[in-house]
């Protein structure tokens, strides 16, 4: 049985507990395909089975050269790490070849006899079973938070590396990030904001994070509400944290954010609401209005 896993240098973490557990569970060679955008330092640090360079990770020939790939190798699942990115490209690549696709998935394992993948549903409180009667599996995954490969090695030593034309109908004109910016998954203190901050009072919170230097993510209806893009949103179907500081300032504690913060080494909730549901998962819970709480830490 083979296997294939899609990933990029940033997602290496995730990576390699996806490998692990495909190995264990599975007894399945692992193929390894790293995608390189030409724009940017490459260091083959981890010597994967596969390097595919392109202009952008919209570019359609990336899924021209994964399907050649996947006739080579004939794997039955081909796995994508946490990520919009990878899970566009997945998409891609199950529509190209008319595969099913179980998306934002957080293990998998054999049933009898057959492939399962499991996810969170209706706001966390559910965990669903995903089979896909498709001959090849294709699964994204959700963020993976157990393993390391700072010790990790890969003896991998058939290394085929391609690059593909430019896409000249997507031309990427630069990217736009703050200097301050920070993964939230990669942040060691994180505050999180929820429908009971005020709008204005956004401001206040930002300057606060800067004081301690911290990360802002945000609860889901707020990023629907377009405040924030989802690159800062917290819970099951944003990102799942796990610094040592996790802030909450105006957030009930529904289901779908608790998965995503129940990993926090200690967890401080500041809510008016003195039965708000996030207070039995927190180490200190704060019954005040968040500005004066702030405003006594700023003196």
């Amino acid at each position: 049985m083979n296997s294939i896993i899609v990933f990029k240098k940033e997602q290496i973490d995730d990576f390699i507990s996806i490998k692990k557990i495909l190995e264990e569970r599975f007894k399945t060679d692992v193929i390894s395909i790293e995608i390189v955008e030409k724009n940017q330092k490459y260091e083959n640090k981890f010597n994967p089975s596969y390097i595919i360079k392109t202009d952008t990770l919209f570019n359609t020939e990336i899924t021209k050269k994964i399907r050649e790939i996947i006739l080579e190798i004939k794997p039955e699942i081909i796995a994508f790490p946490y990520g919009s990115d990878m899970k566009n490209l997945a998409a891609r690549l199950s529509s190209e070849l008319s595969l099913g696709i179980l998306t934002d998935c957080n293990d998998i394992m054999m049933e009898n006899g057959r492939i399962c993948a499991t996810k969170y549903a209706y706001g966390g409180s559910v965990v669903a079973k995903l089979y896909s009667k498709s001959e090849i599996k294709v699964i994204t995954f959700n963020k993976m938070m157990n393993e390391s490969s700072e010790n990790e090695t890969n003896t991998n030593k058939t290394l085929k590396e391609f690059e593909i034309e430019d896409d000249t109908r997507i031309r990427l004109l630069k990217y736009e990030k703050s200097d301050s910016f920070v993964l939230l998954e990669k942040a060691e203190k994180v505050i999180g904001i929820g429908r009971g901050v005020r709008r204005e009072d956004i401001k206040l919170i930002e300057e606060f994070a800067k004081k301690i230097n911290a990360s802002i993510g945000y609860s889901r209806p707020l990023i629907h509400e377009g405040i924030k893009d989802s690159d800062y949103q917290i819970g099951i179907t944003g990102k799942i944290i796990s610094p040592k500081l996790y802030i909450a300032i105006g957030i009930s504690g529904k289901e779908y954010h608790i998965k995503g913060v129940e990993k926090a080494k200690k967890i401080i909730s500041i809510n008016t609401n003195p039965n708000a549901p996030i207070k039995k998962y927190s180490d200190y819970f704060i019954c005040e209005d968040y500005k004066k709480v702030i405003s006594r830490l700023f003196e």
